[in-house]
């Protein structure tokens, strides 16, 4: 453990990081990870009230919209249940590193596939924007000084 002066955050910081057992760095990261989950999954939930609500129902992409959406709560709700089965065993542990590397490798191909559909979603489900007219009177309006 090194010494550090009063107020050095870096060198107080690297020894916390050493004291650390690397099992409990991964738990903190798989509850950072389930936390940002909840925080997507929240905002599909939104997303999809925002459709059922409010869009019009003869729009042709509406379908799709819901699909998308659903798909992308389906996927958070799997990496999040994968998390805490993750989180439960020691990586710390030789039995056990075979099963944490195998859970790693699915949690990581189903992150990249909610990241996938994430990306249709914010392309399909656009905020609501300006009419191109009232678009046209507000850069009028701006344009005479």
């Amino acid at each position: 453990m090194m010494q550090c002066r009063p107020g050095d955050r870096v060198c107080a910081t690297v020894n916390y990081l050493r004291n650390l057992a690397f099992n409990q760095y991964c738990r903190r990261k798989s509850y950072s990870q389930i936390s940002t989950d909840v925080a997507l999954i929240v905002t599909n939930a939104a997303h999809l009230n925002r459709i059922i609500k409010n869009q019009n129902p003869h729009d042709d992409l509406r379908t799709v919209k819901i699909v998308l959406i659903v798909i992308s709560i389906i996927l958070e709700v799997a990496i999040g249940i994968m998390l805490f089965v993750k989180e439960r065993w020691n990586i710390d542990d030789e039995k056990q590193h075979r099963f944490m590397t195998l859970m790693n490798d699915f949690v990581v191909y189903f992150i990249f596939a909610s990241v996938l559909v994430h990306v249709f979603v914010s392309v399909f489900v656009e905020e609501q924007h300006l009419p191109p007219q009232a678009w046209a009177r507000s850069y009028l309006n701006c344009s005479k000084t």
